[in-house]
Parts: structure tokens; C-alpha cells; sequence
């Protein structure tokens, strides 16, 4: 058994499907690297597109932004939509990345001042410094969301990991505001010892802020207990502050005309790179591989090397320096499309899903879809990840673990098709494999689910297992209130199936819901047929004891330890 009947039709279409993969793959191509950037001069207030690979300027146009460096962001995602505020009118401009036409026109707050773009690349965010808000923009259709209050003087912001908690830098209250993106609500402040707060970086792990004041010094505080750890020195007075795509460095921009770096691992300085002049604002390349730095005083944008901290073109092996004009301020380089983890599936084909989870340039995801016969079975597919997609060979395995039954490993059987994602933004991609090329997207559970995430406490989403019974894994998401599970495993013939539960968490801690079978729906290769599914597995339980940690009460009574899987 074990699915031979598809590894024979699998193997007739395998040769095509690595075909249509070489195709996505030079289409990605084109794409590994940003091309362009946008740069802000408030002096002269012009707004210019520069090529990255050339250092020339492309497009310019007249544009009222004002003179922070984080006046302009561009979201992730080949939509290429800019975001700048407009300081002078209290709007903020939505515009083509690449030729800077207006798309619209936002009224926000007093003196809009930073502009972020959320992880998922749905919501932009801009800080009224003259009115103690900050407004939310939908970036799919460039309309207003929420108004949300915060203390006095929002400046520089920036999201956590995920992009669920937004930190806000109010300078004329010297505190944090931290608003909670899937209600886009303020549930939190944080009182800081540091004078006119100008930016802050949340460390990946979520334990540290740290912010960046009107003095020579970053103040690194504990979000665990709410107060300063330590200072970090710097080489002058503070400008700005960014993470690096990789959560590894942060970068500060001061009035000495440095760049300083701080190592995230150790929160000390590490180093900077000096003789930029008015250095104002930084932006990094999504690889990590090259840094941007802009010249207020002596208008000029200068490449230079993360690593080595220095803009020699002997050692970059390329033109290092633009000059443009004195009033260089800000420079905004398209973030890096990183894949939201979770449920994804295409609407048209119901009854068919993908379990998807991205990590540190590394990408595990699950299909669960049905054979010819119409039995649910499933693929696993790991790999790294390029800057805008995936590829990888899906493996199929056989005779390992039933719901029920006691432990046996499963068994590797091969490889059933090429297997690739090209993503448009971090929650839509172009799917090319044996059954052809679709589009699939985040999965909203509940309505809006998706972009709200969960309540606050609940369970991280991805992929749990018990780390005695590899072979054997759930998936496991929260919307809202409601979750999603799914199980991986095996029949009482060793075939590979999954079973699938849903409902209303009882608490942040306690899920218990009938777990469902289905049948009959799309094979891998087949037309579109939709499945039909009973609830006739009994129940399942999952009773949290942290976000990352939970017991599992199978349907025969079964107690099973789950833990977040993470080391793929």
C-alpha cells in the first residue's frame, strides 16, 4: 500500500512539474534582491527612486514629507506601494514604489511623523506627533482603519516578530504605547527613564526594547519586569534606530556621523561606521548583505557592508556613493516578504489546505488533499527560502503512528513532485506543482481571522509534535478565540492520513472538539471535487500549559505531551 497507486501517476508527471518549477524559479530570479529604493529630502521636498544596482535616480517627484527619517516605508510584496507622510498637509501619500504616481491621498493626525508597514503587509501605520495618535491605512486599498490614541509625541515605531503588538515612541512623555494590531487598540504603556524617546526596536525574542532617546546612549529595558537593564553608549546623539532583517544587529544613525551597531545577542555595541556626515537614516537590503546610509549635510547616499562597517568600492567591488542634494533624510528599501505561518488554502478548492510555517530562511509546510480513491493523505515539503519564494521536493511517508494506536516511526516512501511558492506579499502566493500552478492565501478561520490573530495568550500557531513519536504532527492555529487542528498520521494500513478539529477555545488554556475525517475531495494531480467530512473520531483535548506546550487527551484516552516543533 502506502499511496503506490499515486506514486505510479505521480512519477508520469514529476518531469513536467520540475519543467514548470524551473520556470517559477527564473521568474524569482528577477526578483531576489530589491531594486529600488525610495529617498526623502525634506530640504528640497523631493522624493526620488533610486536604483540600488546602479545608484541612479530613475523617477522624482515634488512630495511635502517631513523631515524624519522614517517619514517613508514601502510594504512588502510586489504591489510596490509607498507610504510617506506629508507633514506640511496632514496626509499621508500613497504611491507607486517604483514611479511614485499617487494612488491616494489619507488625511491622518497632526505632523505626521514615521511611517512602518506591518510584517504581514496588510495595515501601514503612521505616528501624529502634534496630536498624540497614530493611524492605522489598509494597504490593499489604501482606506483608513482607526485613529488610535497614544501618549504625547508619537515618533519611531516598530512592530515584534510577528507583527501582532506595535511599540510606539512617545518623545514629549518619555513612555512606550504598545497597541494590539488585530484590534488596532492601545493595551498598554511603559513608562521609560530615558528623555524624548525618538525610536525603538523590539529584540526577537520580545524580551527587550530598546530605545533610543534625545542623548548619547540606547536604553535597553525589560519587558518582563518593566524596567532599564542597561545603557549602550553611543558615539553621538542618537537620530535613529532599525533592526536588521535577521533580528541579529540593530543600527543607530547619530549627529557624530556614524552609523553605531548593537549586538541583539548581547545587547553591547559592536562596532560603527563612521564619516557619513549627517548620517540620518539607514535601510538594509533584504539578504542582509549591503546597508544604506543617507548624508544629510552632504546630500549623498553611501552603500556600505553590514559586516565590515566600511563603503570602500575596492572591497564592495561596486559605485558606493550618489551625490543628490543637502536635505537627504530618509531612505526606505522594500522589506523582505516573509511568509505569515499558519493555514493557507485557495477559496475555489475547499476541502484542501496547506500548513505553512517560515522560520529564520527556512520554510516547513503540509498538504492535506485526498488520493484518487478519494482517502485523505498528506505530503511534507523543508527547505530554505529564497527572497520571494520556496522550492523544494514534496515527500510522501507511509507506515508510521495511528490516532489511536501505539507508537511506530513513519517511513520515508520519496518524493512525489517538485514542489514550489512564489510570493506576492506574506500572505499570497503563486503555487507551482504536479497538479499545475494555483494561487493560495492565508486561511481565515473566522472572518477577519487571519489579519486580527489571536486573542492575546492564546497558543503560538505552527507546528506541534511529541519529540518521542516523531513522525506524527498537528497543526495548530488560533483566530480570534477559535482554533483550528489538524493531525498527521497514519491508518490502520500504514497509508499517511489526517483528521481535523475545530471550535471556541474554552479558555486561553483549554480546547475540546470533535475531531472530523474526510473524504472524497481534489488528489494531488485530479480536478476540483469537494470532500465530505463526519465527525465520527470522538474528541480530542488540548490543555495548554504555555503558549508553546500543551497535553493532548486523545479519543481512547491517551494523554500525549506536545510541544512547539521549531528545529526544521
Amino acid at each position: 500500500m502506502y499511496g503506490t497507486l499515486l506514486l505510479n501517476q505521480l512519477a508520469r508527471t514529476f518531469a513536467v512539474a520540475v519543467a514548470m518549477l524551473s520556470a517559477v524559479l527564473a521568474g524569482q530570479a528577477a526578483h531576489a534582491n530589491q531594486t529600488s529604493a525610495i529617498v526623502g529630502n525634506s530640504a528640497t521636498s523631493t522624493l526620488s527612486v533610486v536604483d540600488l544596482s546602479t545608484l541612479t535616480v530613475t523617477a522624482t517627484r515634488l512630495g511635502e514629507i517631513g523631515s524624519a527619517p522614517g517619514a517613508v516605508a514601502i510594504a512588502p510584496g510586489t504591489n510596490h506601494r509607498a507610504f510617506a507622510a506629508m507633514t506640511r498637509y496632514n496626509t499621508v501619500e500613497v504611491m507607486s514604489a517604483d514611479t511614485l504616481a499617487t494612488i491616494a491621498t489619507i488625511p491622518v493626525g497632526g505632523e505626521p511623523h514615521t511611517v512602518v508597514v506591518s510584517p504581514t503587509g496588510r495595515v501601514a501605520y503612521v505616528s501624529n506627533n502634534a496630536d498624540s495618535s497614530v493611524t492605522a491605512i489598509s494597504v490593499a486599498d489604501s482606506s483608513f482603519i482607526a485613529t488610535i490614541p497614544v501618549q504625547s509625541g508619537p515618533r519611531g515605531m516598530a512592530f515584534n516578530k510577528d507583527g501582532s503588538r506595535l511599540y510606539v515612541a512617545n518623545s514629549a512623555s518619555a513612555s512606550i504605547s504598545i497597541i494590539e494590531t488585530g484590534t488596532h487598540t492601545g493595551v498598554d504603556t511603559i513608562d521609560v527613564a530615558e528623555a524624548y524617546p525618538q525610536g525603538v526596536v523590539v529584540t526577537p525574542d520580545g524580551q527587550f526594547l530598546l530605545v533610543l532617546g534625545d542623548s548619547t546612549r540606547v536604553a535597553v529595558i525589560s519587558l518582563q519586569f518593566r524596567t532599564l537593564l542597561r545603557n549602550i553608549t553611543l558615539s553621538g546623539n542618537g537620530i535613529a534606530i532599525y533592526l536588521s532583517p535577521s533580528g541579529a544587529t540593530a543600527y543607530v544613525t547619530t549627529d557624530a556621523g556614524t552609523v553605531d551597531t548593537i549586538n541583539i545577542a548581547s545587547l553591547s555595541a559592536a562596532g560603527a561606521l563612521t564619516g557619513i556626515g549627517g548620517a540620518s537614516s539607514v535601510g538594509l537590503s533584504d539578504t542582509g548583505a549591503r546597508g544604506y546610509a543617507t548624508d544629510s549635510t552632504g546630500g549623498r547616499l553611501l552603500v556600505f557592508d553590514p559586516t565590515n562597517l566600511n563603503t570602500d568600492p575596492t572591497i564592495l567591488g561596486e559605485t558606493t556613493v550618489l551625490t543628490l542634494a543637502a536635505g537627504v533624510t530618509t531612505i526606505a528599501v522594500p522589506p523582505p516578504i516573509v511568509p505569515v505561518n499558519g493555514w493557507w488554502w485557495n477559496a475555489a478548492e475547499s476541502g484542501r489546505g496547506y500548513g505553512l510555517e517560515a522560520k529564520d530562511g527556512k520554510l516547513f509546510i503540509s498538504t492535506y488533499l485526498y488520493t484518487d480513491a478519494g482517502a485523505p493523505i498528506w505530503y511534507l515539503a523543508n527547505g530554505s527560502t529564497t527572497t520571494t519564494g520556496f522550492s523544494a521536493t514534496l515527500n510522501q511517508y507511509g507506515n508510521g503512528q495511528t490516532l489511536n494506536g501505539s507508537y511506530r516511526g513513519g517511513v520515508y516512501i520519496g518524493g512525489v513532485s517538485a514542489f514550489a511558492l512564489s510570493f506576492t506579499t506574506p500572505t499570497t502566493a503563486t503555487l507551482t506543482w504536479a497538479g499545475g500552478t494555483t494561487t493560495i492565501e492565508r486561511y481565515d478561520i473566522v472572518a477577519g481571522g487571519a489579519a486580527a490573530g489571536p486573542v492575546n495568550g492564546m497558543p503560538q500557531t505552527g507546528w506541534w509534535w511529541n519529540e518521542s513519536e516523531s513522525g506524527r504532527g498537528f497543526v495548530i492555529e488560533v483566530q480570534g478565540s477559535k482554533l483550528f487542528f489538524s493531525g498527521y498520521m497514519y491508518d490502520d494500513t500504514g497509508t499517511a492520513t489526517w483528521y481535523i478539529s475545530t471550535g471556541d477555545m474554552t479558555s486561553t488554556s483549554l480546547y475540546t472538539g470533535l475531531l472530523q475525517r474526510c473524504s472524497g475531495g481534489q488528489s494531488l494531480t485530479g480536478s476540483y471535487r469537494t470532500p465530505g467530512c463526519v465527525a465520527d473520531q470522538g474528541n480530542i483535548t488540548l490543555q495548554f500549559t504555555s503558549q508553546v506546550a500543551a497535553n493532548m487527551t486523545l479519543p481512547n484516552g491517551t494523554v500525549v505531551p506536545l510541544t512547539r516543533f521549531t528545529n526544521f
